[in-house]
C-alpha cells in the first residue's frame, strides 16, 4: 500500500517548458551565435542537458551555466500544472506523507519556485543542497525516505524525467510518470504507473 507520495518539480509541479526553451534559445544566440527556433530545440525536452550539448556541439558545463543565468528572463512563462494544487489537496487530507525531491539547490528552490506557492504544501522537501549525490543516484529519494520515515516498498516518486526514473528504481521505490509534463519516447517502460493527469494519482492510494 502506498502512503508516501515524492514529486519532482520542474515538469511535474510546475510547467517549465516554455521557460527552458527559451532561454536555451536566448542563451545560443547571445553566446554562441546559433540561431534556432523554439521547434527546433524541442528535442531538448525530457533528455538529459549533457545529452542537449553534445547535440548542439557546445561545452557542457559553461553552457548550463550560461543557460541557468537566461532563466530569470522567462520566469514569467512558468506555471503551476492544471489540477496539481487540488490532487495535492486531496492527498495532504488522506493524511500521506508528501515530499519534493528536486535538482534544484535551496537557493535556487526560494527564488524560482517559492513564488508559485506549492512547494510550501509539502511537509517534507529534499533539495540538491542536501545530498552529495544528485539524480538518477538514488541518494536523492533515499534522503526523502529518512525525513518521512517510508519504507520504499510504500513510495511512489512521480516525475518526468530518466533521471527521475533512475533515481526512484536505484532507491527501490515505485515510479510514476507524469505524463502531462514528460515527453515519452519510450524511455519510460520501466515506469511502474504513467499517469496522464494530476488527478490518476489518487486512484492507486
Amino acid at each position: 500500500m502506498i502512503n508516501t507520495v515524492l514529486f519532482d518539480v520542474d515538469g511535474t509541479l510546475l510547467d517549465t517548458e516554455m521557460a527552458n526553451l527559451g532561454a536555451l534559445q536566448q542563451m545560443l544566440l547571445k553566446h554562441y551565435h546559433i540561431n534556432k527556433s523554439i521547434a527546433e530545440l524541442e528535442f531538448a525536452l525530457g533528455i538529459p542537458a549533457h545529452k542537449i550539448m553534445a547535440e548542439l556541439q557546445i561545452p557542457f558545463a559553461e553552457s548550463v551555466e550560461l543557460w541557468d543565468a537566461q532563466m530569470p528572463e522567462f520566469q514569467h512563462l512558468v506555471k503551476v500544472f492544471d489540477g496539481i494544487n487540488h490532487t495535492i489537496d486531496n492527498l495532504l487530507r488522506e493524511r500521506l506523507a508528501l515530499g519534493v525531491v528536486t535538482s534544484e539547490n535551496q537557493t535556487e528552490l526560494e527564488r524560482l519556485v517559492y513564488p508559485y506557492g506549492i512547494v510550501q504544501k509539502f511537509p517534507y522537501v529534499v533539495t540538491a543542497s542536501d545530498t552529495t549525490e544528485h539524480k538518477p543516484s538514488p541518494a536523492p529519494v533515499l534522503k526523502a525516505l529518512e525525513a518521512t520515515g517510508a519504507f520504499a516498498e510504500n513510495t511512489i516518486y512521480i516525475g518526468d524525467s530518466i533521471y527521475d526514473l533512475q533515481s526512484a528504481k536505484a532507491a527501490g521505490v515505485k515510479f510514476g510518470l507524469a505524463g502531462w509534463g514528460a515527453h515519452d519516447r519510450g524511455q519510460f517502460e520501466s515506469a511502474d504507473y504513467k499517469f496522464s493527469s494530476p488527478a490518476e494519482i489518487e486512484a492507486i492510494i
